[in-house]
């Protein structure tokens, strides 16, 4: 087996191990409870804090501030592309305001 594939795989698979342990939340609107944001959390580094609050574009509202600790990796729920997402860094924590758009 060449070495780059090798190293790939064992890549891949440090990848699945550290998500083995992960918790998957998603986050929905506090008014029409419609899916917004699928937020994956890994293991690792929990001094990392990010909090996040998602503007629905069903009713206008948003969701409740979400509080996601280590590595994360978001992504738009079905029907559903994120269109900007600002961050700032206030107090240790990362703060996010998530605009989600419907797919035409």
């Amino acid at each position: 087996m060449p070495s780059d594939i090798k190293f790939t795989i064992e890549k891949e698979r440090k990848v699945q191990d550290q998500f083995l342990l992960a918790q998957e939340n998603i986050i929905e609107c506090a008014n029409c409870r419609k899916a917004l944001l699928n937020v994956l959390q890994g293991t690792g580094d929990e001094s990392i804090v990010t909090f996040i609050l998602v503007e629905c574009p069903y009713c206008g509202d948003s969701s409740f501030r979400s509080r996601a600790k280590g590595k994360i990796y978001i992504q738009a729920a079905n029907g559903l592309s994120i269109s900007d997402m600002p961050m700032d860094i206030k107090e240790g924590a990362r703060h996010t305001k998530i605009k989600v758009i419907k797919n035409e």
